[in-house]
């Protein structure tokens, strides 16, 4: 009787597991097929299209991250950058480690102009990855845009010891040394790019 017991309860568990594991199954097959279509409806510039397709599988995956991306990148496409930023926020705090999120999310401040927000979101990632190049020009750019002059050469510098050749940041670099009325380094900036990058 025992043993009768205790093969039901295994044939309840296998059949369970069997039963979970078909559910699960069937859940990633419509949320690959979410993708799938979503990406035709983007391909054919129909924004709102693909982004309900995707909107309709998010609670079906047990990994969100990759819709909630994807709603974000969509909502960008549609220009609707605050609604971008705040899926973009709902991946930054399912994947509180990642530098990717925040960088999508800076885009969208960076779209608005919001150079403030972008600035804060740059010094975000760069907390978590303080060689980031991306974080770092964006961080300067924001700085730049703010007036903040000094500060925004103070970074661009930064990336410039990275990046010694990156004639853009050196441009930039060489304004904002202008703008803070340190004329020598702006020159010196200049002349250096004009040397390396004659046709600049």
């Amino acid at each position: 009787m025992v043993n009768g017991k205790l093969f039901s309860c295994v044939v309840a568990i296998v059949i369970g597991i069997a039963f979970g594991a078909s559910t699960a199954t069937a859940q990633m097959t419509e949320v690959s097929k979410a993708f799938s279509s979503s990406y035709e409806a983007e391909a054919a510039g129909k924004y709102a299209e693909a982004y309900k397709i995707i909107d309709k599988v998010v609670g079906m995956s047990e990994d969100s991250y990759p819709l909630v991306m994807r709603l974000g990148y969509l909502k960008g496409l549609m220009q609707k950058y605050d609604d971008a930023a705040r899926m973009y926020e709902i991946a930054v705090r399912i994947k509180p480690s990642a530098i990717e999120p925040l960088q999508y999310l800076q885009y969208q401040h960076l779209m608005k102009g919001d150079w403030t927000r972008l600035a804060e979101t740059a010094r975000v990632g760069l907390r978590r990855d303080p060689f980031n190049y991306t974080c770092r020009t964006r961080l300067a750019y924001a700085l730049y845009n703010l007036q903040r002059y000094s500060e925004a050469a103070d970074e661009y510098g930064k990336v410039l010891e990275m990046y010694p050749l990156d004639i853009d940041v050196a441009v930039m670099n060489g304004w904002s040394q202008a703008f803070s009325a340190k004329r020598n380094e702006a020159l010196k900036m200049y002349r250096w790019v004009i040397q390396v990058s004659p046709d600049n």
